[in-house]
């Protein structure tokens, strides 16, 4: 049957089937999120199942946000050769919505979305397809333009899969136990980069010092200050990333005498490797509020003594410990924009 027959008999099959009240299952389903007054994800979806194929094989996302009067459209589509991500802009949302539509349908159907593209659609498209309000209706004497900004040549895929989203810079507070005598404070701060699905980090931590006394008089007060490394998966979703890193620090950990006849200071090298679960709420693209617990096993155990006396301290094997700081994010690469909140 030539290939215009099929369509139509297609579209015979969608409009029974609508008329019917059974559910139609698209081909390429498509995630919209958009503001109030943009076509719905229904009518977007509408448009897509329009220009492909039946048997096309994908799925897509879109999110549009309004900012300073104009409209901003995200796009991902995910395909069996791979994803394609899309930036556009519009003045207003409707020529967005359908030039998502297209987008989507070029990328998982090409072939096909041209062809449909060409010819006129059939009847039922009106019934799913809005009226321009009188706002967006433009004047007799004013030309129609497209309101679709340029975008800038992609970059090649390689290049892009491996560019950072943001800088990271942070600091956080927290407490821990183990590595210390006792429960101690902790201060941290770190730099990283972020990928749209990978976080590595360089830390600083200081360990803040915990007295111990031995019941025969004298002591010392015990800290440390390490600084590492950090690598792992992030997961984005809106407002929210959740994290697993990875660690591994090196430092010293500093013993000070008190209360001894000769008090002395010694010094003993720690290295230890662990796991760092996080999660951060970002209220704002620039800025994310941030909760971290780790889990810290020793390589290298130190063992503190006073000199023709006791053991008053031996480090242990495993060291726990929670924090909550903030985070400060800088684009570097704009056509990755971080998703912010929704307005």
């Amino acid at each position: 049957m030539p290939r215009r027959c099929d369509r139509f008999v297609g579209w015979a099959l969608l409009g029974a089937a609508m008329a019917s009240g059974r559910p139609v299952q698209a081909a390429v389903p498509l995630r919209w999120e958009a503001p109030a007054g943009c076509p719905e994800a229904s009518q977007v979806q509408a448009w897509v199942d329009a220009l492909v194929e039946p048997s096309a094989s994908g799925r897509a996302r879109g999110e549009v946000v309004a900012t300073a009067g104009r409209f901003r459209l995200t796009l991902e589509i995910m395909t069996p050769s791979g994803t394609i991500e899309r930036d556009l802009e519009a003045l207003q949302c409707e020529p967005l919505a359908r030039a998502a539509a297209v987008v989507v349908a070029v990328a998982v159907d090409p072939i096909e979305a041209e062809a449909r593209a060409s010819v006129p659609q059939p009847p039922l498209l009106a019934v799913t397809a809005a009226a321009p309000t009188a706002a967006a209706r433009p004047s007799p004497a004013e030309p129609r333009r497209s309101t679709i900004s340029a975008a800038a040549p992609d970059p090649p895929a390689g290049s892009r899969r491996w560019r950072p989203r943001s800088l990271m810079l942070g600091a956080e507070g927290g407490a821990g136990a183990g590595l210390l005598p006792g429960a101690h404070a902790t201060a941290q701060a770190w730099a990283g980069l972020s990928w749209r699905r990978l976080e590595a980090q360089a830390m600083a931590m200081h360990r803040f010092g915990r007295l111990v006394e031995q019941p025969s008089g004298g002591g010392a007060s015990i800290s440390a200050t390490t600084a590492g490394v950090a690598l792992g998966p992030v997961m984005h979703e809106r407002r929210w990333s959740l994290r697993l890193l990875a660690a591994l620090e090196a430092g010293a950990m500093v013993a000070d005498g008190r209360g001894l006849r000769n008090p002395r200071t010694a010094v003993s090298p720690w290295l230890g490797v662990g796991l760092r679960p996080g999660v951060a709420w970002s209220p704002v693209a620039w800025l994310a509020l941030r909760g971290e617990i780790g889990l810290t096993a020793s390589i290298l155990r130190p063992r503190f003594t006073i000199a023709g006396g006791p053991l008053i301290h031996q480090t242990s094997l495993l060291e726990a410990r929670i924090g909550l700081g903030l985070e400060f994010r800088i684009p570097l690469d704009p056509s990755a924009r971080e998703r912010g909140p929704r307005s």
